[in-house]
């Protein structure tokens, strides 16, 4: 006895409708424990926290606390530079913070950089609010 056309359509449609569920379901799984949506930030929500962990002005002890409090990781001090500073020239050393997602590969990375006085450890120039979404390697 041969089965009714309407019967086969419905079964083509549920098996259609069955295969997007699954490949839906598989991409967000994936997207998920991926990190991408949980642990990224926007640029905007980037700036505000930048803003809230400005080191501008504090000693650098201080500063490298109030940042790593929030979460980042501080690399020692590392270039030492003259930067004129109301046309003085004053010695200065560098140092950066970073933060990364935790995606395995390539997460994004947030960056707060700055420069502070040798002779008594003041910051005395902040960089502007720097971000990379995709740092693979």
């Amino acid at each position: 006895m041969p089965i009714p056309a309407i019967f086969t359509f419905r079964a083509k449609a549920a098996g259609t409708l069955y295969r997007y569920l699954i490949i839906s379901g598989a991409l967000i799984a994936m997207g998920t424990l991926g990190g991408c949506s949980i642990t990224r930030v926007s640029m905007a929500t980037y700036k505000k926290e930048y803003a809230q962990l400005n080191p501008m002005g504090m000693d650098q002890a201080a500063a490298v606390r109030k940042i790593e409090a929030a979460g980042y990781s501080c690399d020692k001090p590392y270039a030492d530079r003259t930067l004129m500073d109301n046309g003085i020239a004053v010695p200065v050393t560098a140092q950066s913070c970073s933060n990364a997602s935790f995606e395995l590969l390539c997460p994004q990375r947030r960056f707060i950089d700055f420069k502070f006085r040798t002779s008594d450890n003041i910051i005395i120039e902040v960089h502007k609010p720097n971000m990379v979404e995709r740092s693979c390697f």
